[in-house]
């Protein structure tokens, strides 16, 4: 398990099953994100501009490549790393060399059109390839691209009627190609088909700003874990079930990882 540190950076190592300390390696300025690629770590570091690749195996620096402004999220699509620039007004992908292949958004430029984002969340990946983009801070909207970044359309706007959202904040998408979004504000979790077409909402589940998507078609709401017609099948104990979930990865043997807004990354080992 790897966490970021924002005020030492750098990242640290635990091992999974005590969370005992196994190193700490230096990244760049104010490390936000952290994305496993299979055998690496990609961290985001916001002051530097820049993502650094480290090998997972023993932390070494395999090299730093500079991103937008102020990168954020990140997010794995199975072979390339994306990297969420919300003050930037992009989201990049970039190769497993580290190289920028492709640019959504204008940088720097905000908007609400085919070429510009305002302040965007979150990106989905569909499983025809299709890139889906929670624009959700400045503007309330969802952004459909082809899996070569060409535009395919958008929906949404800013209200608390089904189809509207507050704070779209983040994305997914299942193996049916069924869009779920967080409307964080609102505190509801809408879904939609691969078109954007609005199909129904799950209400009252807390304004939540993490969805994880299980391998066996589950979603982890925050804490609480869902089925695809929003039925609760269990929850996270303590902290882990409340709306601070900020961010979450699920182990391959189904163990769960928070991040709560507190700078905590709390494990729950599956039973």
């Amino acid at each position: 398990m790897w966490v970021a540190n924002q005020g030492s950076n750098n990242v640290t190592k635990l091992r999974a099953s005590d969370g005992s300390v196994l190193g700490s390696f230096p990244v760049g300025n104010l490390p936000q994100s952290v994305v496993f690629d299979g055998a690496n770590i990609w961290v985001t570091n916001f002051s530097s501009n820049s993502v650094t690749k480290l090998r997972a195996s023993d932390g070494a620096l395999i090299g730093t490549f500079p991103t937008g402004q102020f990168p954020e999220g990140a997010a794995f699509d199975g072979a390339n790393v994306w990297v969420v620039d919300a003050p930037g007004q992009i989201i990049t992908k970039m190769n497993p060399q580290g190289k920028t292949i492709m640019t959504l958004g204008t940088r720097g430029k905000r908007g609400q059109n085919e070429t510009s984002f305002y302040l965007p969340t979150d990106i989905g990946f569909a499983p025809n390839g299709e890139l889906i983009v929670a624009d959700g801070y400045g503007n309330a909207r969802i952004v459909r691209f082809s899996k070569d970044g060409k535009y395919l359309g958008a929906f949404g706007s800013r209200g608390n009627a089904p189809g509207e959202f507050q704070l779209p904040h983040n994305v997914v998408v299942d193996a049916k190609g069924l869009i779920y979004v967080s409307d964080r504000d609102n505190q509801r979790i809408e879904v939609f088909d691969s078109q954007g077409k609005y199909l129904r909402q799950w209400e009252h589940v807390g304004g939540l700003s993490s969805l994880i998507m299980t391998p066996d078609q589950q979603i982890w709401a925050g804490g609480v874990l869902r089925d695809l017609e929003g039925k609760a099948i269990e929850s996270l104990p303590g902290e882990g079930a409340d709306s601070n979930a900020h961010g979450g990865a699920i182990a391959p043997n189904g163990d769960v990882y928070i991040g709560l807004l507190n700078g905590t990354v709390k494990k729950f080992v599956r039973q």
